[in-house]
């Protein structure tokens, strides 16, 4: 397994770089970057927030807005679930590469072991990444293993018996895929004794949810494969500790920030147990830059390499898999009441029946 090391002002030459290239060839870093001084040694706090609507707004325009240059090879894909004007991001063929690498990583660190029967949940289709890009994080791997490319569509009593007669001995899903298995297979007290690894991505794991997987692999180890996004990349890996929502940084691979409000500014800390937003800058992607990019988490530092992630921020809601935006909830409340004001705005998640609801 390779080792993590903590954040080093060494990834600081590679953000100038970063930098210096977003603004000379990308319209949006252009504009965004106008007044900054690009010269000489820049830390992360001397550089803007990326502006989410502002940002998204230039990607639909054109897509080269946002792009260092024109795409000539490797992938577009979906950005996770969202209402909506559909989002879209670019990766060049080493970029995508680089990227199964950082997940194979991930893989080892979530207790994927040699010779293990992967069987992947992850859906597939719709320019959506997850399958693909774990299909390629196991190549990626530095040992052997096989792979089975289940998928996420199938209906749990195919699952199932796939995960049977496959003799599958790792999975790699989503929360939701694994509950809706577990709660097929509870009334028929089936169970997957044979494997020995679950590792989740794509949404946070609450305890109910621990404790209805946990009992469908009972001699399982539950680890997060990686933290991050199709617009943020690979940013952290799992702790490998009880809590999973804990994770250490991927260093080489991406900056990442926790920001709280000072006198109405947000400022980077490094105490642990303060929560705040999650800010990315990611060191592999050149073609579209993220630099500076809030993922909509909040998290807060456990120690100097390692955070824990506290759910989502204000301006987004997370329904199993799927991120809901504020602003795209109240323009459906505004089209449901037509003439009626709407003065105040809440949305309320609670658990119901092992279910998000809002």
């Amino acid at each position: 397994m390779s080792v993590v090391h903590p954040p080093k002002n060494d990834q600081y030459p590679r953000l100038n770089a970063l930098i210096a290239e977003a603004k000379q060839k990308s319209p949006f870093y252009s504009d965004l970057y106008r007044d900054m001084v690009t010269t000489g040694q820049l830390t992360p706090k001397d550089v803007p927030l990326i502006d989410h609507t502002k940002y998204w707004a230039a990607y639909h325009d054109s897509e080269r807005s946002v792009m260092t240059s024109c795409q000539i090879d490797g992938i577009l894909m979906k950005t996770g679930g969202t209402t909506g004007i559909p989002k879209f991001t670019s990766y060049s063929q080493i970029e995508l590469l680089r990227t199964a690498s950082l997940l194979a990583d991930g893989l080892l660190h979530a207790g994927l072991r040699a010779g293990d029967r992967v069987g992947n949940l992850f859906y597939a289709g719709d320019l959506y990444g997850s399958f693909l890009l774990h299909i390629l994080s196991v190549i990626s791997l530095p040992i052997p293993a096989i792979q089975i490319p289940i998928g996420g569509l199938m209906a749990p009593d195919v699952t199932a018996e796939l995960l049977r007669t496959c003799r599958v001995t790792a999975v790699l899903s989503t929360i939701t895929s694994l509950v809706r298995l577990a709660s097929y297979c509870r009334p028929k007290q089936e169970r997957f004794p044979s494997v020995t690894a679950v590792m989740f991505g794509g949404e946070p794991m609450f305890d109910d949810q621990v404790s209805a997987v946990a009992n469908l692999f009972p001699n399982a180890t539950i680890h997060s494969c990686i933290y991050g996004s199709i617009d943020a990349g690979v940013v952290a890996v799992s702790a490998g500790r009880p809590d999973p929502a804990e994770h250490i940084v991927l260093s080489a691979a991406a900056i990442v920030e926790i920001l709280v409000d000072k006198d109405g500014d947000l400022v980077p800390t490094e105490q642990p147990n303060i929560p705040g937003t999650l800010v990315v800058t990611n060191l592999i992607r050149d073609l579209t830059p993220v630099i500076r990019y809030p993922t909509g988490d909040r998290a807060e530092w456990v120690d100097k390499s390692t955070f824990r992630l506290l759910g989502r921020n204000n301006h987004a809601v997370r329904l199993g898999p799927v991120s809901l935006d504020i602003s795209h909830l109240r323009q459906l409340a505004r089209a449901v009441l037509k003439t009626v004001a709407i003065e105040a705005f809440q949305v309320v998640v609670t658990r119901q029946d092992s279910k998000d609801a809002m």
